[in-house]
């Protein structure tokens, strides 16, 4: 069993006054061909100031098939619900942070691959 981490840029957010519409960021992260799973999870960092922030896995591509890529998404962060999970075949995976009000956010998004001797 080989166990491989890949941590991607933090995301960060910046959100100068409560009066702004929120401000969202993501990254996205791609997988070597070879992986079997992946475990990819995602968390808030740091937050300073008055408002809210919320970071979630958006998008998952994984393997279907010899020649299909299927891909999930999970556009509100409160359907995710989880900051962790594991995928089979995993492609890519996209990462997001939002910030409301007048705040400032980061967010470690990981991905921990696992193959199969």
């Amino acid at each position: 069993m080989a166990l491989v981490s890949i941590n991607a840029k933090p995301l960060r957010a910046i959100n100068p006054h409560p009066l702004l519409p929120p401000i969202e960021t993501s990254t996205t992260v791609a997988m070597p061909d070879d992986t079997n799973w992946a475990y990819v999870e995602v968390n808030l960092a740091q937050i300073d100031g008055s408002g809210t922030a919320q970071a979630w896995i958006w998008k998952t591509c994984r393997n279907q098939g010899s020649d299909q890529i299927l891909c999930g998404l999970s556009e509100d962060p409160f359907q995710d619900g989880a900051s962790g999970r594991w995928v089979s075949g995993l492609r890519s995976a996209t990462f997001c942070l939002r910030v409301d009000g007048k705040m400032r956010a980061y967010a470690n998004c990981k991905l921990t691959t696992w193959k199969a001797p």
